[in-house]
């Protein structure tokens, strides 16, 4: 028996052995040649029946299904290398919606920030049905239990990129630090800060901050992402800038 519970024989040839998986010979032979990216299935879900009729070719996608269909797929708490369990993932989702930031969440329930924001948003343990939480899966202002409307997080990135303090601003928009840094950073509400109103034409600039701004580049020894953060625009308008294809001459 080798990986994944399959049976396998040892073929001889060139004075070395190739191991090579049972089903798959079968079905090389008396199905015909295996297309790139597809996959062999046991329709019965038998690893050990390998017969030419329980065979068929598919892709990862119908092998997973047939898993489902069987009964024997690994999902959620039922995975051995899960961490979470569907009460877990339940009461994450609850806090989640109550307003608790993600950091706290992954410190409480020992696991990373990105799995965390994956439970909450409804990416993954989909399977796991939180009741009073309908709209988990939703995402900006759509989501029942936004605290921000779009209007709001364009104005809460343009006053993190101007560089201002976080803590003010998260009391002005009664949100955690945690929100204004995953906004600021472009991690969150990304169909808001893509838009045409966003990051791109948060502020303009004007003569007087190019000058300020070619001031900086020439003295040296200030990042531009740094740059760009105090005067709301992207570190490429900044490189821009420094470049001379932008603004013209201030």
């Amino acid at each position: 028996m080798g990986q994944g519970g399959y049976l396998y024989c040892n073929l001889p040839g060139g004075g070395t052995r190739r191991r090579a998986f049972v089903h798959v010979l079968v079905a090389e032979v008396f199905i015909g040649p295996r297309l790139r990216g597809l996959q062999v299935r046991h329709l019965d879900c038998d690893k050990y029946n390998n017969t030419v009729s329980n065979l068929a070719y598919g892709t990862p996608s119908d092998n997973a299904a047939d898993s489902i269909r069987c009964g024997i797929s690994c999902k959620g708490e039922a995975h051995p290398r899960s961490k979470l369990t569907d009460v877990e993932v339940s009461r994450i989702r609850e806090l989640a919606a109550a307003g608790w930031s993600a950091t706290t969440l992954a410190i409480m329930f020992r696991v990373g920030h990105p799995t965390i924001s994956r439970v909450a948003r409804g990416c993954s343990w989909k399977h796991v049905t939180t009741p009073g939480v309908s709209n988990f899966s939703t995402s900006g202002a759509g989501n029942g239990a936004a605290k921000l409307t779009p209007s709001d997080v364009i104005e809460v990135a343009r006053r993190y990129d101007a560089n201002e303090d976080v803590a003010r601003i998260a009391a002005d928009f009664s949100v955690s630090s945690d929100n204004v840094h995953y906004i600021g950073k472009r991690k969150g509400w990304a169909t808001v800060l893509a838009s045409p109103c966003s990051r791109s034409r948060i502020r303009k600039l004007t003569r007087e901050d190019v000058t300020a701004i070619r001031g900086l580049l020439v003295s040296g020894g200030t990042p531009l992402s740094h740059i760009g953060r105090k005067y709301g625009v992207s570190y490429q308008t900044i490189a821009r800038i420094r470049d001379l294809g932008s603004y013209g001459q201030a």
